[in-house]
């Protein structure tokens, strides 16, 4: 069966209870439902009274599908509904390694790991409300906090002076727990020459 066939035709979203049918069984998802004109089913265009549809909203509750993530670790059997809902946040979704011609692709905790293993980068530890002070030599380095959070923090020497950014790593569309939740961090850079 294709998936396709449990999402609403209005919205292409997974439908989810409560879930309306016209006189004729179409379905549509219950925050499509007011939006149909005059309501005329979307499909057939009959004038219709919309109910609600048992049968479908238990077999939607039955239908349990993998995370996408299931090859990163994931374990996670879910409504086919609540998929979506679910990958935006799993903590197993892939981290793609940022160095040039390396398709690493895992968790946060196994990126640090390749950091590590594969291009010999160790994190340095950070730790929230915290000062720290540390080298860095021009390049990519890495840094972590407890609670692994990737940063990564780029040193490139320029004719002028040196260009430093820091970035968070995380896994494509996955939102951080808190939505309004941001890092911020003060920083300062003194450089000698010898």
């Amino acid at each position: 069966m294709g998936m396709d066939a449990l999402d609403c035709p209005v919205c292409f979203h997974p439908l989810r209870p409560p879930i309306y049918q016209c006189s004729v069984g179409h379905f549509i998802c219950s925050s499509c439902r007011p939006k149909l004109m005059h309501n005329n089913c979307h499909l057939c265009s009959a004038e219709t009274t919309f109910k609600r549809c048992l049968g479908m909203e238990r077999l939607m509750e039955s239908v349990m599908v993998p995370c996408s993530n299931a090859k990163y670790g994931c374990a996670e059997k879910l409504t086919y509904y609540q998929k979506e809902g679910h990958e935006k946040a799993c903590p197993n979704a892939p981290c793609f390694c940022p160095e040039l011609n390396c398709g690493f692709a895992g968790p946060t905790a196994a990126l640090l790991d390749h950091f590590t293993s594969m291009h010999k980068r160790p994190p340095t530890t950070i730790r929230y409300s915290r000062k720290l002070e540390f080298h860095v030599q021009p390049g990519l380095h890495v840094l972590c906090t407890k609670d692994k959070q990737i940063l990564l923090l780029n040193v490139v020497v320029e004719p002028f002076g040196h260009v430093i950014s820091v970035v968070c790593v995380q896994p494509d569309g996955v939102r951080p727990k808190a939505a309004n939740s941001k890092f911020k961090c003060q920083m300062s850079y003194h450089c000698s020459m010898t």
